[in-house]
């Protein structure tokens, strides 16, 4: 004859369940905190729980929060003045329309045109925080500061970069000058806030320096004169 031994296997989690609680862990950490009552337990998770997303959901506003107002201080740093606002509109209009023009007729038509609206918008020549990013940051052979503003799409604002053609204009920067100083800080590509004049005179109604036609309306580069110049720092994402 066979004898069989029969095991009683004694199951935690199912212990655990009858309690109550939804595992043998699950009723160790309640016991482990004093708790013996299943239904007293859940309801201390429940509350846990709840705080938790709560917390996690306060959080998650502070981060949205913190970028809106990242996003705001950005938008405030890149804001264009209604001048240079204006002066691009007209400048882009130009571009457009040289580019539209069929033939040498349409496209030289298209320079008073711009001279006139130019004209109409800047009644004084000085401007005062207009916002681009440095393109020409140099020296002529003398020394002398040779530096050049994006301030629209292939639209500059720039001094001279040599004295013979500067002899009106007066543009090039003198290295006593702030400005001067404040270009040994700077590279290509950085963000900045300027004030200056343009130069009156010639085609474009302020000086502009191309020796063609399609250079001043496709890529004009009007002379100015810098008298401030600061980096932007814009705060990080």
């Amino acid at each position: 004859m066979i004898l069989g031994t029969i095991f009683i296997v004694n199951d935690p989690d199912s212990e655990a369940r009858k309690k109550g609680f939804e595992s043998s862990s699950d009723r160790s950490s309640a016991t482990a905190e004093g708790v013996t009552d299943s239904a007293q337990w859940t309801l201390i998770k429940s509350q846990r729980a709840a705080a938790a997303n709560e917390e996690r959901r306060k959080q998650w506003d502070a981060a949205q929060r913190l970028a809106q107002e990242r996003q705001q201080a950005r938008e405030r740093l890149l804001a264009k003045p209604a001048q240079q606002e204006a002066f691009l509109k007209i400048v882009e209009e130009g571009q457009r329309a040289f580019r539209a023009a069929e033939n040498d007729f349409q496209r030289g038509a298209t320079r008073p045109v711009r001279s006139q609206a130019i004209c109409s918008a800047l009644s004084s020549v000085a401007v005062s925080n207009w916002i681009g990013r440095v393109s020409r940051l140099t020296t002529n052979s003398e020394g002398l500061g040779v530096l050049g503003i994006d301030v629209g799409s292939k639209i500059l604002a720039t001094t001279w970069n040599n004295k013979l053609s500067d002899m009106v204009a007066d543009s090039l920067i003198g290295p006593n000058t702030a400005v001067y100083q404040r270009m040994g800080s700077l590279k290509n590509g950085d963000l900045v806030r300027f004030s200056g004049s343009f130069v009156r005179g010639g085609a474009d109604c302020i000086q502009e320096q191309s020796v063609t036609i399609r250079g001043s309306m496709a890529d004009p580069e009007f002379t100015f004169v810098f008298q401030s110049l600061d980096k932007v720092e814009l705060p990080s994402n």
